[in-house]
């Protein structure tokens, strides 16, 4: 059997066995409600956040001449706001300077991605961390989680739980211990809106057991909101945003529920990590640049109509006054991934049996391409 074909196979059945461990829901008793809070202002650039303490610090080392002849790099996406490095990176030029074209090729969601990755059909993946991600790592399948791709720092919380208005508004529904026997959605089993979930619940002593989890795409959540299919839903923006009015009621945003949470990553495929390490470096350094564009646009106001222009011209969002009104997703300037939160969730989804047998967290993060950028680059500091 080719070995393409092998690859294929192997991991098609790894994500039927991830679908498969989603456990069973169970009862308990309802306790104390909270109260919706509002959203929080965005952080100032002396928030941003910072990679390990083992990475390289702050003095850049001399820009090295681009790849030649330039490099086709192709780049699995799914064309949301989280996306927002790749686009700056490449409208600004940043990936020409490092000799890479990158050629973007459309996905419905990460886990698409895993057996094209894995085949060498595809270079970079983007999307969820999720529990089929860790699964196939588990049966090593060398792909790495090698940068951040969206996060929950304070004030950007673009993901978010929601209720249906009605419910808010008859009385239904009062606070926390209302989700009890709720339909919530989420855009997939095992990934890391249940993390979030149970720990909104543990609030008032629920569990991710006390409610009914439905699997529904985001935009299908509006619709299943008005013929009252479910009852409560995490939501992303700009859906948040655009049906707030009418339709449903903000609960609380993720970078409340769970303040940093690491929502969505960057992909490399096994031989861009040990065949092509130069042009995953180059990669990398190209992505940060438009990583640290995109904070400064939403924490300083720098070149944010420009950063909103390229929002609009690659995003299924075209309504650049939209795209000025909703909450921003988190990108870390300095393109480290959360491992603090993302072991949390490594750990819940073993927990809760969607992983089998123990995964360490480490496994599965390459942080050597953004430490290469940041040697290059230097530390993020605010201009």
């Amino acid at each position: 059997m080719p070995l393409v074909v092998r690859w294929l196979a192997l991991l098609a059945a790894i994500s039927l066995l991830a679908l498969a461990c989603r456990p069973a829901a169970q009862q308990a008793t309802p306790a104390t409600a909270t109260s919706p809070a509002a959203t929080s202002a965005p952080p100032t650039a002396a928030t941003a956040p910072t990679g390990p303490a083992a990475a390289v610090a702050s003095s850049a080392r001399p820009t090295e001449a681009p790849l030649g002849p330039p490099v086709t790099v192709r780049v699995g996406m799914l064309s949301q706001t989280s996306d927002a490095g790749l686009f700056i990176a490449k409208d600004k030029g940043y990936f020409r300077e490092q000799g890479i074209e990158m050629e973007s090729l459309p996905f419905q969601n990460a886990q698409e991605m895993v057996a094209p990755l894995g085949a060498g059909q595809l270079d970079v993946g983007s999307g969820a961390t999720s529990a089929g991600l860790l699964n196939a790592v588990a049966r090593e399948v060398p792909i790495r989680i090698v940068a951040d791709k969206g996060s929950t720092p304070p004030g950007f919380g673009f993901q978010g739980l929601v209720v249906r208005k009605e419910l808010v508004d008859s009385g239904a529904f009062s606070g926390c211990a209302s989700f009890k026997g709720y339909r919530i959605a989420v855009p997939g089993i095992g990934l890391s809106p249940e993390p979030a979930i149970d720990r909104a619940l543990h609030d008032c002593g629920l569990g991710i057991g006390d409610i009914q989890i439905v699997p529904l795409g985001f935009p299908e959540i509006p619709s299943a909101m008005r013929n009252g299919a479910i009852d409560a839903a995490i939501m992303n923006e700009p859906l948040i945003t655009s049906s707030a009015n009418g339709l449903v009621t903000v609960y609380k945003r993720t970078d409340e529920i769970y303040p940093n949470q690491q929502i969505a990553v960057l992909l490399y495929a096994p031989h861009l990590i040990n065949q092509q390490r130069a042009v995953g470096e180059r990669f990398m350094v190209a992505y940060v640049k438009g990583l640290r564009d995109h904070w400064d646009a939403f924490t300083r106001g720098i070149g944010k109509a420009e950063i909103i222009d390229i929002l609009s011209r690659n995003t299924p969002v075209k309504d650049k006054a939209l795209l000025e009104q909703i909450v921003p997703v988190g990108l870390n300037p300095d393109g480290y991934v959360n491992m603090s939160t993302f072991s949390d969730d490594v750990e819940w989804w073993i927990d809760h049996g969607y992983v089998k047998g123990r995964v360490d967290p480490a496994q599965v993060v390459d942080n050597s391409f953004v430490d290469y950028a940041i040697e290059r680059l230097g530390r993020y500091t605010p201009q």
